[in-house]
């Protein structure tokens, strides 16, 4: 745990053009997309991986992944899955 208020991060990114919350959302993003496409988590649902992730509202995820990687989870997996 760094001990940072939520204030001074806030402060910390108040010049930016990415928020708090941006920043969290796209370092979390590429874990969900590995996983999505290891073969050894196939088992898992997408809402499992998301929830992994600390997504817990799967149009949110979706829409949040879309808008990085270019796909949806499920055309990512598709993808992976197929190789």
């Amino acid at each position: 745990m760094h001990h940072v208020s939520p204030r001074t991060l806030q402060h910390a990114f108040a010049d930016g053009e990415t928020t708090v919350s941006d920043f969290s959302r796209y370092q979390r993003l590429p874990g969900a997309r590995r996983e999505l496409m290891s073969p050894g988590l196939g088992h898992l649902s997408i809402a499992a991986i998301a929830a992994r992730w600390c997504f817990f509202d799967a149009p949110h995820f979706t829409r949040a992944f879309r808008a990085v990687f270019g796909v949806a989870p499920s055309e990512m997996r598709t993808t992976a899955s197929s190789k």
